[in-house]
């Protein structure tokens, strides 16, 4: 799911992870109380168009087992990728 308003994308998934996941313990806000961040790396998601067109994002994000979806955080990616500006 895109959220615009997610600072971070997180997901369930540790099999989304390109590399060696950054090992942390971290509570995170927005979700439960008890929901932690159980670690951190840059994942990769296949992902197709309305049209089926399909592309792939690579984005950092939290690994997040409790988490019962996949979030991405357009700012985010907008950050990493620093976009051209349209006029």
């Amino acid at each position: 799911m895109i959220d615009s308003g997610a600072s971070k994308s997180i997901t369930p998934e540790l099999s989304d992870f390109v590399g060696n996941v950054l090992p942390m313990d971290t509570p995170i806000q927005g979700l439960s109380a008890t929901t932690k961040i159980k670690g951190m790396d840059t994942l990769k998601w296949h992902i197709w168009d309305s049209l089926g067109t399909p592309t792939t994002i690579e984005t950092c994000a939290y690994y997040i087992p409790q988490a019962n979806i996949c979030l991405f955080s357009l700012q985010e990616y907008f950050q990493e990728i620093k976009p051209v500006l349209f006029s």
